[in-house]
């Protein structure tokens, strides 16, 4: 692998904008800064890194070994009664188990991986609960390398991916009407995630509607509806399972 040096584009923040990349210039703590032509918080155009094709197809095949090995670990956990070790509150196992056992389906996740001198990968982290970064790694990349480096391909399959899998969940679920999105709306990074996510649900078939997360309400028979008061029959949440567990956790 190798990073190398280039010349950011004079427009380049307009240009992410015109894809609705509109968090690009975001500081750690997540607040938008004006666009600096020689400064990249988060969004960088002076770089770009090149890999050989053969540490593309060990990237491929290494996270597909990670991705099964995390499965035969969420398999250990639930049949050894691991949840505690995890940190997994008291009375939240039967919903893990009763998910496991119907074989729900995923969406997507994101590992997070480094390379060692060898090239060999290590795996920081797999984000399988709030992974972001889709706008970046899908379009925002993918026009980058046609504008300014149109001699050469890059390993991006990510926006069809998310069609064809949005498509599976389609036939998956043929009874629900709508399907819910939520993230927390003071977040431009979230919000930016979920309408990419909305976007290519619809091109799926999906009939989609967005809401704050803080907005959503239920009954008394555990039934979620959204600020029209429209059940919610099936939702993809950005926000983590351990923010959700201890909002349950408190008001119990």
């Amino acid at each position: 692998m190798q990073r190398i040096p280039q010349i950011p584009r004079a427009d380049w923040p307009q240009r992410l904008e015109d894809i609705g990349f509109r968090f690009h210039s975001i500081d750690g703590q997540g607040v938008s800064q004006t666009p600096d032509p020689d400064a990249f918080p988060y969004w960088v155009e002076n770089a770009a890194y090149a890999f050989s094709e053969n540490e593309i197809e060990t990237l491929w095949a290494d996270t597909r070994e990670l991705h099964a090995r995390c499965l035969d670990a969420v398999d250990h956990v639930i049949r050894n009664n691991l949840f505690r070790r995890l940190a997994i509150p008291d009375g939240f196992d039967r919903f893990i188990r009763a998910s496991w056992e119907r074989r729900d389906p995923s969406l997507y996740g994101r590992f997070d991986l480094t390379l060692d001198a060898g090239g060999v990968p290590k795996l920081y982290e797999y984000n399988a609960d709030t992974p972001t970064s889709l706008i970046e790694s899908s379009l925002a990349q993918w026009f980058w390398k046609t504008e300014v480096q149109p001699g050469h391909d890059q390993f991006n399959s990510i926006h069809e991916a998310l069609v064809e899998r949005w498509a599976e969940l389609r036939r998956h679920y043929p009874a629900v009407s709508t399907l819910h999105f939520a993230c927390i709306f003071e977040s431009l990074e979230d919000v930016g995630n979920v309408e990419y996510l909305m976007d290519t649900a619809v091109q799926a078939g999906w009939a989609v509607k967005i809401l704050d997360v803080s907005r959503i309400g239920v009954d008394r028979v555990d039934q979620f509806y959204d600020e029209e008061d429209q059940p919610i029959e099936l939702i993809f949440k950005l926000y983590p399972w351990e923010w959700c567990c201890a909002s349950v956790s408190a008001r119990a």
